[in-house]
């Protein structure tokens, strides 16, 4: 309902509502409701890119989530290059020390560790 008001009230392009996606995809995403989870974070990445920009830290997190996602489904081909838009996005924008960077850090570790899992299993 919240998500509800503020499409209506300030569009689906403002920030606030977009957050308010990406934090409902998150919700869905803990829920374990993944294929929910996916429309959601990439609306709200889109609408990020659109308004933010690229290297928006609001659109670097988005992008970070989407990726996340994407290695929970097992969509490795879709997850490596976000994770490493991100990973690349937080150095350069916030540096090195930034939570989010660290974060993002974590993210791209634990994609490769999934990769290599699976080059294994072929």
């Amino acid at each position: 309902e919240a998500l509800d008001g503020k499409r209506r009230t300030l569009g689906d392009s403002h920030p606030s509502t977009l957050t308010s996606i990406n934090n409902l995809a998150l919700l869905l995403q803990a829920q374990g409701k993944l294929g929910e989870a996916e429309p959601l974070y990439r609306e709200a990445l889109d609408g990020q890119r659109r308004t933010l920009g690229d290297s928006h830290p609001s659109t670097l997190t988005s992008i970070s989530n989407l990726a996340d996602l994407l290695l929970n489904q097992g969509k490795l081909a879709e997850a490596g290059p976000l994770f490493r838009e991100s990973l690349d996005g937080h150095r350069r924008v916030l540096g090195d020390a930034h939570p989010n960077t660290r974060n993002a850090v974590r993210g791209w570790e634990l994609f490769e560790k999934a990769r290599a899992a699976a080059g294994k299993r072929k």
